[in-house]
């Protein structure tokens, strides 16, 4: 409480690997695969993301929603 995820959870991915998520959010509405993060312990998890576009009422973006799934012991 009172921190941003990324105080949190370090994403690990390429600035190449960051866009093609955001253009395929930005294409389709939604994203979904595998990531890494580090937690704030600097321990490395692997997690199953799925990220969507929300839209205002005049269908224009607003911003991202997005639940990860720990998929470590998997």
């Amino acid at each position: 409480i009172g921190k941003t995820t990324g105080e949190v959870l370090q994403t690990i991915i390429t600035s190449e690997e960051r866009k093609q998520i955001l253009e395929n959010v930005n294409k389709n509405g939604h994203w979904k695969g595998e990531k890494r993060q580090k937690n704030k312990n600097g321990d490395t998890l692997h997690v199953l993301s799925s990220i969507s576009l929300i839209r205002n009422v005049f269908g224009e973006p607003i911003g991202l929603v997005g639940i990860n799934t720990d998929i470590t012991s998997q």
